[in-house]
């Protein structure tokens, strides 16, 4: 018989079966109790289906198709049980095609063994393709004993009958199908079977507890004969490996929540500079209108500018009139040109009439015969602080409205230099 202790692939596999089946019971595989309607129910009756959807259903045996026998490993090595069962599943096969699974416990194993061939046909006509196939005792759940009771008995309702059970501290060391009605007979002759002496009459059958997964395994998968100080070593083994997953993992999911943060930030400052930007725009739009709005209104009044060089030369040009041949005013400069009928006035009197008045600054003339040429810079008029506390008279009428007699200033079409 080939020994699965001197296999290392078979002991690795025995690492992993046995590390699953410490895992089920924290809720990993399976979150819900053991549910019969959700699953593959074989008794001598016929195969009851899954009632609904169901994740990975298992195919239970009940206890009417299949017997067991307890198998004493108290001295057995831990290295060696499972060599030790499969050598006694290897003499005992009560079928024609017996199919085996173990219930392991501390001092020995309950051994399981059904018709192979009738469960084949049967998964074959239900178009059950999975090879979970579990007896109906890795199921129910067995209280045990306290540690020094003695061997005790108990009865309860299962799948496709009443099930008897003899356990002690340890493990549960027989086991019996009674069929659908416990007789005071049947009960007595199962408690000679276990060695102990017959009571009276049958208990109360109690309901089923039944288990979130289902333990033992079959012995068509070895287990590598694992011991538990090698499951506690796989384990611990399996934890160290899981705590830098569990760090990565953390770290990737803070770095997908810092990811969306920086997404909603980034679009709500996308919505603010928006915002900002059309507010700008509107800004300068506002700017642009109101510098061309300044442009108008900055433009030098013709008329009265044309008033105040007629009041000038009214004042100097005693002996003489003079007539506008040229007009020309640009942003803040004034060029005009005088044509003299008589003798005109000096350069630097024209200069010095016209630097009298306020708003005309760096006054320039030339005097060329008759012709007179002035150029001036229009400056802005700052009214003094004394004129700002005197009261303001009354209108002077427009230098237009006066006689024209008075102006020695004679318009001419205006001419552009």
């Amino acid at each position: 018989m080939t020994s699965y202790r001197n296999n290392p692939t078979s002991r690795l596999n025995g690492w992993a079966n046995s590390l699953v089946s410490l895992l089920a019971p924290l809720g990993l595989r399976r979150a819900s109790d053991f549910d019969p309607s959700r699953h593959y129910i074989q008794s001598a009756a016929g195969v009851q289906t899954p009632s609904g959807r169901a994740d990975a259903p298992l195919w239970v045996v009940s206890q009417s198709l299949y017997v067991s026998k307890w198998v004493d490993l108290a001295h057995v090595p831990a290295a060696e049980r499972e060599d030790s069962i499969r050598l006694a599943a290897a003499g005992w096969t009560p079928f024609a095609e017996t199919a085996h699974y173990v219930l392991w416990f501390a001092k020995g194993a309950l051994l399981c063994a059904w018709d192979q061939a009738l469960v084949s046909h049967s998964q074959t006509g239900a178009g059950y393709n999975d090879d979970r196939t579990v007896p109906e005792v890795a199921l129910i759940e067995t209280p045990l004993a306290a540690a020094g009771g003695g061997v005790h008995f108990g009865a309860v309702q299962g799948l496709a009958g009443i099930s008897l059970r003899a356990f002690n501290a340890d493990a549960i060391v027989l086991e019996q199908y009674a069929g659908q009605a416990l007789t005071d007979i049947a009960w007595r002759m199962f408690q000679r079977a276990a060695g102990a002496p017959p009571s009276d009459a049958a208990p109360t059958l109690a309901p089923a507890k039944w288990r979130r997964e289902p333990v033992g395994n079959s012995l068509a998968t070895p287990t590598g004969g694992v011991s538990p100080a090698e499951l506690r070593w796989v384990m611990a083994v399996a934890m160290l490996l899981a705590l830098p997953t569990i760090w990565y993992a953390n770290q990737a999911l803070q770095y997908a929540n810092a990811a969306r943060d920086a997404r909603q930030r980034a679009a709500a400052t996308e919505k603010e500079l928006n915002a900002t930007l059309t507010a700008r725009r509107g800004a300068l739009q506002t700017l642009e209108r109101a510098e061309q709005l300044h442009q108008l209104l900055s433009r030098p009044n013709h008329i009265a500018l044309f008033a105040r060089v007629n009041d000038v030369i009214s004042q100097l040009g005693k002996t003489a009139s003079f007539q506008v041949v040229e007009w020309d005013v640009r942003e803040d400069q004034l060029r005009f040109v005088l044509l003299a009928t008589g003798e005109a006035p000096q350069a630097t009197t024209l200069v010095s009439g016209f630097e009298k008045v306020a708003g005309f600054a760096d006054v320039g003339a030339t005097i060329e015969g008759n012709r007179a040429t002035v150029k001036l810079r229009l400056a802005p008029v700052v009214p003094s602080a004394a004129a700002s506390n005197v009261p303001p008279a009354a209108t002077d009428p427009s230098p237009l409205a006066k006689p024209l007699a008075v102006s020695n200033l004679n318009p001419s079409p205006r001419s552009d230099a």
